[in-house]
């Protein structure tokens, strides 16, 4: 099931610590959540179900394709002793693009997880890899498919705040390549004052900018649509128009490339002794080459400057 399953994306863990693949990938494994996953997106794919979900959630159905969203009804009695109803399934991924989790969302809205699966990200890898632009770290499946319906490079992290040893391991290679990574946070600003969404984009742009030793960007959803789904749905546009969807993809590009907020890193004092200890060390050495040169070598330095000036 996991060869099946594997799907290239960015390897690679800035932060040194130990890679977050092999305990999802061994579980998923040994519960065979690749082969369900693959069984729950065939029984999407017929009857038109992966069409008529795609028109309730105003996007493209390419997308719902590509990370392979299933339909659960017939597998509920192996599963919960047919004590649920019907629902889709979403894979989620490993950083080397191994199915390793699955979530069930009900059609009337709510969400869980199936039992013993591990958390990931939900993406095309092959799709996001040859999509030019910044990457865009969103939450959830429906803002997946709605960025990939604008023809955007995104991945999405498994909550507001949350993925950040995903992330940071799938992406890290794409940032090495000089590639633009920004998190997306929603315009879900409660009553209470409480942001989940901007804070949480914050916090995981300041981690993964400790993480990577570099500045990154987060932003909120172009136009204050509470999320990248709302802001596709307001534009009305024909969805099977690809050049009207990519232009509407380089509208919300800009709109949010002008209103980037970059958190810097924190670097540790113990990464700062590191460096300073570096630093002396490397201004040592050049001096003890200097003190240690041969009286040849210098009077042959002095003569080639003589030469050279006359």
């Amino acid at each position: 099931d996991s060869t099946v399953a594997k799907v290239v994306l960015a390897r690679g863990n800035a932060s040194g610590q130990d890679s977050p693949v092999k305990p999802r990938r061994k579980l998923a494994e040994e519960q065979g959540i690749a082969g369900r996953a693959y069984s729950y997106h065939a029984d999407a794919a017929r009857k038109g179900r992966l069409k008529k979900l795609a028109a309730k959630l105003g996007v493209a159905a390419d997308p719902l394709y590509y990370l392979l969203i299933g339909w659960n009804e017939r597998h509920l009695q192996e599963y919960s002793n047919g004590k649920e109803n019907p629902h889709w399934i979403v894979p989620e991924i490993d950083t080397e693009g191994f199915i390793v989790g699955l979530q069930k969302r009900y059609c009337e809205g709510s969400k869980s997880h199936v039992t013993g699966t591990a958390r990931g990200l939900v993406c095309a890898p092959s799709i996001m890899q040859r999509t030019s632009g910044p990457i865009l770290i969103c939450e959830g499946m429906t803002d997946t498919a709605a960025l990939m319906t604008l023809g955007i490079a995104c991945v999405g992290r498994p909550g507001a705040n949350s993925g950040v040893d995903l992330l940071d391991a799938a992406l890290i290679d794409a940032v090495r390549r000089g590639r633009k990574v920004i998190v997306l946070g929603e315009n879900d600003r409660k009553p209470s004052g409480l942001w989940p969404g901007r804070d949480g984009a914050k916090a995981i742009a300041a981690k993964l900018a400790d993480r990577w030793r570099i500045p990154v960007a987060w932003a909120l959803t172009p136009n204050s649509a509470k999320d990248s789904r709302s802001w596709l749905n307001s534009r009305k546009l024909d969805l099977s128009d690809k050049d009207s969807c990519a232009a509407a993809g380089r509208e919300f590009i800009a709109s949010v490339m002008d209103s980037l907020t970059f958190e810097s890193p924190k670097f540790d004092s113990e990464a700062a002794k590191l460096d300073a200890i570096l630093a002396e060390a490397d201004k040592v050495n050049k001096e003890s080459q200097a003190h240690t040169e041969s009286p040849d070598a210098q009077e042959s330095k002095i003569c080639h400057k003589s030469c050279c000036h006359n």
